[in-house]
């Protein structure tokens, strides 16, 4: 009597821990499909979640030249290869900020350039290549108190401009040339070619309370 008791309470011990066991795979079955199903709902709605913006181009900001503080010839100097400097880096990176500090708003080449900055800033426009280097050649005070042009020679890769937001109408083209084979315009062809004379530039800058500010840049 006592030996039945005891295989029926094994028996139907053993029959409560399998459906115990049965639910407990059931139940992790379920819980890792919830799992996968959360994570590619969650992929997907991270993929249709607006259109992503254009990233722009990671590069290395140029060093303030610590002549910049001064007053005198190589303060004017440093000035206007500075602000070389930091034309492609804020067309690459969309950092327009110590570019426009010291450029002029009365200076035309500086508004286009501080332009074309902040629409790549806002993801309307990205470019390649650009990457120049630049050397004053001469320093010439003007009439004007403490101005000064400096010429400046400069080797620059050819700068190639994209739309990234939209493109423009067919009767209002871009300014340059168009890149044969590709969407880009070719705003400057480049002059990097090391068996070709630099560019020479004209960059008049003038120091006053804030500083050096450049007024003016042409070709020599």
């Amino acid at each position: 009597m006592v030996a039945a008791v005891v295989g029926l309470t094994r028996t139907t011990w053993r029959g409560l821990t399998g459906r115990a066991r049965r639910r407990d795979r059931l139940a992790a079955g379920v819980a890792g499909a919830a799992l996968v199903v959360g994570v590619l709902t969650v992929a997907a709605f991270a993929a249709h979640d607006g259109p992503a913006r254009p990233a722009t181009v990671a590069v290395s900001a140029p060093a303030r030249p610590a002549a910049l503080e001064r007053s005198d010839e190589r303060g004017a100097s440093a000035a206007a290869v500075y602000v070389l400097e930091l034309e492609p880096y804020g067309l690459l990176s969309g950092d327009w900020h110590d570019f426009a500090a010291l450029c002029s708003t009365a200076s035309g080449w500086c508004r286009d350039k501080t332009t074309s900055m902040r629409l790549v800033e806002a993801g309307t426009v990205r470019y390649a290549g650009c990457a120049m280097r630049a050397e004053a050649v001469r320093t010439t005070p003007t009439d004007a108190p403490d101005t000064f042009v400096v010429t400046v020679a400069q080797r620059q890769e050819a700068c190639v401009r994209h739309e990234t937001a939209s493109s423009r109408p067919s009767t209002d083209p871009p300014t340059g040339d168009p890149v044969p084979g590709g969407d880009g315009v070719d705003v400057y062809g480049g002059n990097d070619d090391p068996d070709s004379p630099p560019d020479l530039l004209d960059i008049t800058v003038r120091h006053g309370g804030d500083g050096w500010q450049v007024v003016r840049a042409s070709l020599a």
